[in-house]
């Protein structure tokens, strides 16, 4: 029993050492703006870092996009910041931060009265309709009678 005891702790407790330190070798890497040891972390931690997300959220396609804001933001920002112990702990906490700026935004959203929320979806919904108007003549100008009209 003891000597199970012992492996699990050697496969539990050491490679997490391991692991630690060839994150923070990659980070050193990135802040040097070597982009093949960010993909390798994006890589490593895009998806523990969505299930986390997932799990405060409640929103898979919100999950995502918070993991990834963090990640551009770790990359535009990768030589101001100072992670000096655990990058894994760094990233589980800027994910939890920005989840519960979510949240908060969410909450105050939904604390305006109706009407306001309704006049708030309906300049988002025409400011898209617009957009969705623009992208459709820039189109048609790049085709400039390169398509014909189908029948």
């Amino acid at each position: 029993m003891t000597s199970l005891l012992n492996r699990l702790k050697r496969r539990i407790f050491v490679p997490m050492n391991k692991v630690t330190d060839i994150d923070l070798q990659w980070y050193e890497a990135v802040r040097q703006d070597n982009y093949p040891a960010f993909e390798k972390l994006f890589q490593k931690y895009y998806d523990p870092l969505c299930r986390y997300a997932q799990g405060l959220l409640a929103d898979g396609s919100l999950a995502e996009d918070v993991v990834q804001d963090m990640f551009i933001h770790f990359w535009e920002n990768r030589i101001k910041l100072q992670v000096k112990d655990s990058l894994r702990a760094y990233f589980y906490t800027c994910i939890r931060h920005r989840a519960l700026k979510n949240l908060q935004k969410q909450v105050a959203h939904l604390g305006k009265p109706r009407s306001q929320r309704r006049r708030t979806n309906e300049v988002a919904l025409g400011e898209r309709r617009e957009e969705a108007r623009q992208l459709f003549r820039l189109l048609a100008q790049a085709c400039n009678g390169c398509c014909r009209p189908h029948r």
